[in-house]
């Protein structure tokens, strides 16, 4: 009897283990079954790619299907035969990529007005026009236009309002407007063009009212003409200004309050003034000036109160005045002025200056005043009060009087002065001399 009991036991237990075992390999299914995705008629699912060896059927099922959006990326790198298949699409939720295709117009999708990545035309050598994109009014990503050397504007685009990206515009040789941007009104990445020698100014980006990325404008030999960015008021990024080569007086950015990186002014081998940047009150990192062989003026920077980085002239050979500078009282970084062959006074600065770096003056050859007077009639270097770094002033050949720095109350770190035409000891030595 008690073999039966055991044996009935044990039948039981069994049983029980194996349901309570189906039970959680059920659970555990229903678990992890995910829905399926309901599929929209009209949409291809999926990037396309349009390449020389292996399109012809998928262009056939575009021409079957009529398919108006892409639930992916569109890549053409082919000029196909029968690329208006695609002239059904409206809408790609990933990026527009041309590149390197032998055609004169991007116009095998011309209902397309959406496109929710970037759009990105580069080596198109015969295209003239960008007519197919012109009922894109909004592109998610950036717009990229490289090395399309037959382009002389941007038809095509006048639809456009809303660009989440950078815009980037280079190697551009007969780009000579942007007019055809005037609705764009919203730009959340960066503006930069490098090597677009036909434009001359960048009329057509004034509903423009905000850049939260920088401006970068290199190489473009014509361009001299900034009024088209008078209306933004916010930057979050650099100011790079690099060999423009026909630019006489750079006025940029009058409504822009802070710059939250650096400003670069480099190359520009025709540059006399600044007058720009008006209503700029601080500049988080440096300011520099290099290789401006002609600048001989910095009027703009009204009301710059302090720089975050170094504010630096290296290599204008003409660069003595800074009156714009009249605000300025700190610099976190270095004061430096540096191989101006032709500058013979510093001028400009006018409010009590205080550096947390160093004061760097040095091989200036025919430099003579570092400034003058003191209190509120004090000029050029006779300003500051502070230099938490140290002072070096060094070859500066026709350099011998030192009396604007007898105002610098507190010195950190050393004085060296040697290779001017007379030299200085120390900073205690020029004020007893200067008493």
């Amino acid at each position: 009897m008690k073999k039966i009991f055991r044996s009935l036991s044990f039948l039981l237990l069994l049983s029980s283990l194996i349901i309570s075992g189906c039970k959680k390999s059920s659970n555990n299914d229903n678990s992890t079954t995910k829905p399926t995705e309901p599929q929209l008629p009209g949409t291809y699912y999926g990037s396309v790619t349009i390449n020389a060896s292996d399109s012809d059927e998928i262009l056939k099922k575009f021409a079957d299907e009529k398919y108006d959006r892409i639930s992916g990326s569109l890549t053409v790198t082919y000029a196909h035969d029968n690329l208006s298949s695609l002239s059904t699409v409206r809408e790609i939720t990933g990026s527009l990529n041309i590149n390197g295709i032998d055609v004169t117009d991007i116009d095998f999708v011309p209902k397309l007005d959406q496109v929710g990545g970037s759009v990105i035309l580069r080596d198109l050598s015969k295209v003239t026009t960008l007519n197919g994109l012109s009922l894109v009014d909004s592109i998610s990503g950036g717009l990229t236009i490289i090395s399309c050397p037959e382009i002389t504007n941007l038809e095509g685009l006048d639809a456009l309002i809303l660009l989440r990206g950078t815009l980037m515009l280079e190697n551009l040789d007969k780009l000579a407007s942007l007019e055809n941007l005037s609705k764009l009104k919203e730009l959340n990445g960066s503006l930069i063009m490098n090597q677009c020698n036909a434009i001359e100014s960048l009329n057509g980006t004034a509903l423009i009212d905000s850049i939260p990325g920088n401006v970068v404008l290199r190489n473009c030999d014509m361009l001299n003409n900034f009024d088209g960015l008078d209306n933004v008021k916010y930057l979050s990024g650099k100011v790079e200004v690099n060999n423009l080569s026909a630019l006489v007086d750079l006025s940029l950015l009058p409504k822009v309050d802070t710059i939250r990186m650096n400003v670069l002014v480099s190359n520009c081998d025709g540059l006399e003034t600044v007058t720009g940047f008006g209503s700029v009150e601080e500049i988080k990192e440096g300011l520099q000036f290099q290789n401006c062989p002609v600048l001989n003026t910095v009027s703009g920077f009204t009301k710059l109160d302090s720089i975050g980085g170094t504010l630096s002239a290296q290599y204008c050979d003409h660069l003595g005045n800074f009156s714009g500078l009249s605000s300025l009282r700190l610099i976190k970084g270095n004061l430096e002025l540096l191989g101006s062959s032709e500058m013979t006074a510093l001028t400009g600065f006018t409010s009590p200056l205080r550096i947390n770096g160093k004061l760097n003056v040095r091989n200036n050859l025919k430099l003579t005043s570092l400034g003058d007077g003191a209190d509120a009639s004090a000029t050029g270097l006779a300003v500051i009060r502070e230099v938490h770094g140290g002072i070096d002033i060094f070859y500066n050949k026709e350099l011998s009087a030192y009396c604007p720095l007898a105002n610098i109350t507190t010195l950190e770190g050393a004085f060296s002065c040697f290779g001017n035409k007379e030299d200085a000891k120390s900073l205690d030595g020029v004020k007893e001399m200067c008493k």
